[in-house]
């Protein structure tokens, strides 16, 4: 288990969407140093009951944790159960993969999510579509254009679940 602090850092430095706030951080070592960090929450979406979400999962960059993944996983699987939780929520960002790291480790396919996600860009950073929320009698789209941003989109996610009972 890691404080909020290291286990924020690491993330900010390695996942391509920084840390995200988490009730509580995992990481692994190797000789002492932090080569992996997985955080979990409470879920975002409500129809999922009694289960955390994984928020985030990165690895030291430009390094291979050979079964990093299922090591992070089952450790934090085992720490929900005895938290009284049944399982683990998580999404796969389909442009990076198709969430084959999951089934490897034990999570069944839900499905994938309906809508297409989106984030603003100014060209150099990337910020999340909250921060650019109908404001003022401004749509979102005209308040964003008023900021100077413009919107990406993404390729949608692939829902898993691991819990004794899916």
């Amino acid at each position: 288990k890691l404080n909020s602090i290291d286990g924020r850092l690491f993330l900010a430095k390695t996942h391509i969407d920084g840390a995200a706030n988490s009730k509580v951080y995992f990481g692994l070592r190797h000789d002492n140093t932090l080569v992996a960090v997985i955080s979990v929450r409470a879920v975002q979406a409500k129809k999922y009951s009694n289960v955390l979400e994984i928020s985030r999962m990165a690895f030291v960059n430009n390094a291979i944790v050979r079964g990093g993944a299922s090591k992070m996983i089952k450790h934090v699987y085992e720490w929900c159960r005895n938290q009284g939780y049944d399982g683990l929520l998580t999404y796969a960002d389909l442009r990076f993969g198709t969430g084959n790291v999951y089934e490897a480790c034990g999570f069944k396919c839900l499905g994938d999510t309906t809508s297409i996600n989106y984030w603003y860009t100014d060209g150099t950073r990337r910020f999340h579509r909250f921060t650019y929320r109908a404001q003022a009698g401004l749509s979102e789209t005209l308040y964003a254009a008023s900021q100077n941003v413009r919107p990406i989109f993404g390729a949608g996610n692939r829902i898993y679940m691991l819990r004794d009972k899916v």
